[in-house]
């Protein structure tokens, strides 16, 4: 899968709760999330209202492929 809405479809095939992607987030979310910033996408952590980027990715591909593989290993 290369593209955000694959992975969305994806989640929900496999009953996966998304509170990850742009489209799925809220501002009052805490937890990890994707942004997409002119082109650039940012995997970031909010807590508290304080918010840390931990990881930027130039493609939707390379940001999809960060998120599956979260995803995985994190499922519950």
């Amino acid at each position: 899968m290369t593209t955000i809405k694959e992975l969305e479809n994806w989640m929900l095939e496999n009953n996966m709760k998304n509170t990850f992607t742009p489209d799925a987030r809220f501002v009052t979310d805490e937890g990890e999330g994707l942004e997409v910033i002119s082109g650039l996408y940012i995997w970031y952590y909010i807590e508290r209202g304080e918010r840390q980027n931990l990881e930027y990715f130039k493609s939707e591909k390379d940001a999809v492929r960060f998120l599956y593989n979260y995803l995985i290993q994190n499922k519950s």
